[in-house]
């Protein structure tokens, strides 16, 4: 059984090279030195990072670099492990570069791999050179007006457009309506639809 597992999600991920593992493609070709961040953009986005959040297989946490942040030279440490990062990959440890699998059971007992769900833990490092990334090019590239989703204020804009469109169909059809807008929330997938079924039957 574990070997069929592993065989599974060793075919469903495809095994990367060190060499493919270790690449930052978005830094490809591109004049390092000119890229590369400074401590002030480097603690920005540090400070920025959520803690208590599971780590990569190196168990760099961003509470680890929230407290180095706080200790003399710790900055220039986080500093300095970026810039190889950018600079020379092959240099650096390669479990900053690889995503940490790890399998969690739909269903017990697990049966067959499709029982499992397969969640990647970035490693912190990662994430904290993707986030300069994504900064800098949001700082460059207008967000389109039809975007709604991680846009300050789009929550609020999206439920007055629904609740305005819901108005307008209930005018058409002339009869007493009632709409449920439900928020699933970030664990949509562990909710029981059967008990939000019974709640509406108990209420209406």
């Amino acid at each position: 059984m574990l070997q069929e597992i592993k065989t599974y999600f060793q075919n469903k991920f495809g095994a990367g090279t060190a060499k493919d593992a270790s690449s930052l493609p978005w830094y490809q070709g591109c004049p390092c030195d000119e890229m590369l961040p400074d401590i002030e953009e480097i603690r920005f986005h540090v400070l920025k990072m959520k803690a208590h959040k599971a780590t990569g297989a190196s168990g760099v946490s961003a509470d680890l670099l929230h407290s180095l942040m706080a200790v003399p030279h710790g900055e220039s440490i986080i500093l300095k492990v970026v810039h190889s990062m950018i600079q020379c990959p092959e240099d650096s440890a390669q479990l900053l570069y690889n995503g940490l699998v790890i399998l969690i059971p739909k269903v017990v007992p697990v049966v067959s791999p499709q029982n499992l769900r397969p969640i990647v833990l970035t490693e912190t490092f990662t994430k904290l050179v993707s986030r300069v990334t994504v900064a800098r090019v949001v700082k460059t590239w207008p967000m389109p007006p039809s975007m709604m989703g991680a846009r300050g204020g789009s929550q609020t804009a999206e439920s007055v457009w629904v609740a305005k469109l819901l108005l307008s169909r209930k005018q058409i059809y002339g009869s007493r309506c009632v709409f449920l807008k439900i928020d699933l929330s970030a664990a949509y997938d562990s909710l029981r639809h059967s008990a939000v079924q019974d709640e509406m039957a108990r209420h209406f």
